[in-house]
C-alpha cells in the first residue's frame, strides 16, 4: 500500500470479490454473492486490505456486477441468494432472437421480445 500511496494514488479499484463458478476467477461468474472469491483471499483479508488502505487515506472501490449471475444453464440452485427461476428473466430460444432481428418489423412488441432474449439468465433481483 505504501508503494501505491507513494505513486500519488488515493484510490484503488478492485475486481468483483464474490465467489465465482469454476474457472471464473475474474468476478463476473457470480455464484454466491455473500462469499469472497477464494482467489482473492478471505473475508478477513478483504477487511484487512480496506483497513490498511484507509490508514493511508486510500479509498477502495469494489467492482460490483449487479445484472447477472455466472451459471450457464437453467439450474439456479447454486446462485445464492437468488436460487429460484422466479428471480430471472424467462428463457428465450436463440432462433426467436434471430427471427426478431432479421425477419420482423421493429415495433414496441418486437423490442420487448428482443429485450427478453437479451436479458435471459440475468437476475431480476426482485426477491
Amino acid at each position: 500500500m505504501d508503494y501505491i500511496k507513494d505513486l500519488g494514488f488515493d484510490a484503488i479499484w478492485i475486481s468483483p470479490i464474490v465467489d465465482n463458478y469454476d474457472n471464473g476467477y475474474h468476478g463476473y461468474w457470480a455464484r454466491k454473492i455473500y462469499e469472497v472469491n477464494s482467489h482473492f483471499g478471505t473475508k478477513d483479508d478483504l477487511k484487512r486490505l480496506v483497513t490498511e488502505c484507509h490508514k493511508r487515506d486510500i479509498w477502495v472501490m469494489v467492482d460490483v456486477v449487479g445484472n447477472h449471475m455466472g451459471n450457464t444453464d437453467t439450474y439456479y440452485g447454486n446462485n445464492a441468494p437468488f436460487t429460484s427461476s422466479d428471480h430471472y428473466h424467462s428463457y428465450c430460444e436463440i432462433s426467436v432472437f434471430i427471427t426478431i432481428i432479421f425477419k420482423l418489423s421493429i415495433n414496441r412488441e418486437t423490442i420487448s421480445q428482443l429485450t427478453i432474449c437479451i436479458t435471459y439468465n440475468f437476475a431480476d433481483y426482485l426477491v
